[in-house]
């Protein structure tokens, strides 16, 4: 071993990042030791012995394409025979047995189609919306081709796609990220440039996406490794990648031709890829290039991921490779593997109560466990996290907190709130996606504005309510916050009046909590005893008085106190559920409060809550039914106008509120509401050990 390729072992180790030259020096290591030092960094992003996987289906909803990729055996030239655009009936027919099949989302792509304006992929994307599945959609080439057809810029394609509904960007159309084998591959699509231009410029919309890489053809180990450096580059600036799947190029029927290289250099480009890719959360396995038993191997190689049940693909089956693997037979490899399944949607975020009957296998003979080293190795120190390693610090991690760079406010707010900063011009640092131990959070948008640095996250998805208030993972996203050094939090919220002096488009600060919600969960210790603490008051008083100055002057009617009743839902209360919460003193009815406040409280974290009333509840004043419209006609023409000039003065309004939070004099006790526990031995006095 040379002395630049035992330097990366070090650095690896040592859970530091490695320079270009080292990167381009792990190609020389043996393939076991490279297998072993990616499945080490595998466990410290996710400590746990999980793999994930994705219910969906590969729709392809045209063949024709003008790029003529030399390496692509399913597309048709214009007028050829064997061209097509799929149906609105066929797309129909795929769309509902999806869902029979337990499909979450679709990967939607197609061929670049010099007839099809830029509203037949909105409708499509809306009509996909329309049967409850994400749409993990278009890739850069594909939005270049958009832009160009259309005359609009990549960001407003972009943003129209959004507003159609679409979920989430695919990595596809990337190849290899240099343009020298790029001409030699696919002279008519996109260049290097614009496929990261695209992916920058969707993340900074708040769009997540993936990044793959087809390798084994023209290209050098060189242009791979230049390939991941770009990749890890680009996710510095914007943590909007969720994961990286390389796979390899497929000969069969293509006017490239060759041969496909084997598992061995697949295995060392997937370690390799896991090493260098710091930044970059998750890595999948390509099972549909490689087999089951190959992909099991992998996930001793850095992958956790085991990609997509693939109810269709057509792709890669256009080349003769025609591997097929049922959702059961993908739980069945990760248990055999060793792993506990458990299924994912497109962002990542676990999809709950599916897999009850998994359990991982014994692990296999000689597997040693990712706490111990190889044999004469450190054990590798936890990652610092944060924007570089995209992963919030574990257990033990001698990194301070808070951090250097820490941001002392974040907003928690609705759906895509970030753009309301981005329209205005304030200045963008970019986002952060973070892994915690309760899971992947929600991505977290960093913005500066006249020296204050504020943080925005969005409960209920980036671009579409995607996850319904029972269903947000409100630990995840604390922890997320509290690791970028957060401390005090004001959460934006949209309840009904049960109170009728509180009206549509009135703002309230509330001072408690009913909690009547059945979700949870409620704590961050489950079984351990710590978090049994008072909620009175149940938010950060200092806060409330900072808010509630700040606010005077607002054109919005304030009421200063108010009692939230929290419900589970995801539907709406019954006229007797709002008579009880009105007798129990319930003001506002709402089902995001709970329980992020309680959570954000064991956190130690000042927080204080905002409300806009944007309907009165069921029963406290006559509405007519009106199927079609926002809450069914809870709130009239008038009343909804009134609550739309409240959203558009949202942006504004929280530039005035957030920096008098950041500022306001900590008169409270909130960072010592665990104190107790510290003192008896039960919790240290680094938080991030607080969590197994």
């Amino acid at each position: 071993m040379d002395r630049l390729a035992a330097t990366a072992v070090e650095k690896i180790l040592a859970g530091e990042r490695l320079s270009p030259m080292e990167a381009l020096a792990l190609w020389d290591l043996d393939l076991l030791l490279l297998g072993s030092l990616a499945r080490r960094v595998r466990f410290r992003l996710h400590p746990e012995r999980v793999v994930t996987f994705v219910s969906d289906r590969n729709i392809n909803y045209t063949n024709i394409c003008l790029s003529g990729c030399r390496f692509c055996a399913f597309y048709r030239p214009p007028g050829h025979p064997g061209g097509y655009v799929l149906s609105r009936e066929e797309l129909a027919r795929k769309l509902a047995e999806t869902r029979e099949l337990g499909g979450t989302g679709i990967l939607l792509q197609g061929g670049l189609h010099p007839d099809l304006p830029l509203s037949f992929y909105e409708d499509l994307v809306a009509f996909i919306r329309g049967y409850g599945l994400q749409v993990h959609g278009f890739s850069p080439p594909e939005i270049v081709f958009f832009a160009h057809q259309s005359g609009l810029g990549l960001k407003e394609v972009l943003r129209r796609l959004m507003a159609a509904g679409l979920t989430s960007i695919p990595g596809g159309g990337a190849e290899i990220l240099c343009d020298g084998v790029r001409r030699l591959l696919s002279p008519g699509k996109a260049t290097a440039a614009q496929w990261l231009q695209v992916m920058e410029t969707a993340h900074r919309l708040g769009l997540r996406t993936t990044a793959t890489m087809m390798f084994g053809h023209l290209e050098t180990r060189a242009e791979r490794t230049e390939h991941l450096l770009k990749l890890r580059e680009l996710q510095d600036r914007t943590g909007g990648f969720t994961a990286f799947i390389p796979w390899t190029f497929q000969p069969g029927g293509t006017a490239l031709g060759g041969e496909a290289v084997g598992a061995h250099e697949y295995l060392r480009t997937l370690a390799v890829s896991r090493l260098v890719l710091d930044n970059i959360p998750h890595l999948q396995v390509s099972w549909v290039t490689q087999g089951d038993k190959v992909a099991q191997v992998a996930l001793e190689f850095g992958a956790d991921d085991f990609g997509s049940t693939m109810i269709e693909e057509n792709v890669v089956a256009a080349t003769g490779v025609t591997f097929r693997l049922s959702r059961e037979e993908i739980v069945r490899l990760i248990s055999q593997a060793g792993y506990t399944p458990r299924q994912r949607d497109h962002l990542y975020r676990p999809v709950e109560g599916n897999i009850r009957e998994a359990r991982p296998a014994q692990a296999s003979a000689g597997a040693f466990p990712p706490e111990t080293p190889p044999e004469g190795a450190a054990a590798p120190q936890p990652p610092a996290g944060g924007e570089r390693g995209n992963s919030a610090c574990p257990p033990g991690t001698s990194a301070p907190w808070p951090p250097p760079d820490a941001i002392p406010v974040a907003l928690i707010a609705r759906v895509g709130a970030h753009r309301d900063f981005l329209d205005r011009g304030v200045e963008y640092e970019g986002s952060r996606l973070l892994t915690t131990p309760f899971g992947q959070a929600n991505p977290v948008h960093v913005f500066r504005q006249g020296g204050l640095r504020f943080a925005v996250l969005s409960r209920h998805g980036e671009a579409g309510y995607e996850v319904s208030a029972p269903f947000v993972n409100d630990r995840a996203n604390l922890y997320a916050l509290k690791t970028l050094g957060v401390r005090r939090i004001l959460a934006w919220c949209a309840p009904g009046a049960i109170n009728p002096a509180m009206a549509p488009g009135h703002l309230v600060v509330p001072h408690d909590i009913l909690d009547e919600t059945t979700h949870g969960p409620y704590t961050f210790f489950p079984g351990r005893g710590p978090g049994f603490i008072r909620h009175q008051p149940v938010f950060c008083p200092s806060l409330r008085r900072a808010l509630l100055a700040a606010l005077e002057g607002c054109p919005f009617p304030v009421h200063d106190g108010g009692v939230y009743a929290a419900t589970t839902g995801p539907r709406l209360e019954t006229v007797a559920e709002i008579r009880k919460l009105k007798l129990l003193g319930g003001d506002l009815v709402g089902q995001t409060l709970v329980p992020e406040v309680f959570l954000a409280r064991e956190l130690e974290l000042c927080y204080v809550a905002l409300c806009y009333v944007v309907n009165f509840a069921e029963g406290v004043a006559p509405r007519p039914y009106q199927p079609g419209v926002l809450f069914e006609g809870l709130a009239t023409e008038e009343e909804t106008a009134r609550v739309q000039a409240v959203e558009a003065a949202f942006g504004e309004l929280a530039l005035k509120l957030l920096p008098a939070l950041a500022t306001a004099t900590e008169e409270c006790f909130c960072s010592r509401l665990m104190e107790r526990y510290r003192r008896r031995g039960d919790l240290g006095e680094d938080w991030r050990t607080w969590f197994p």
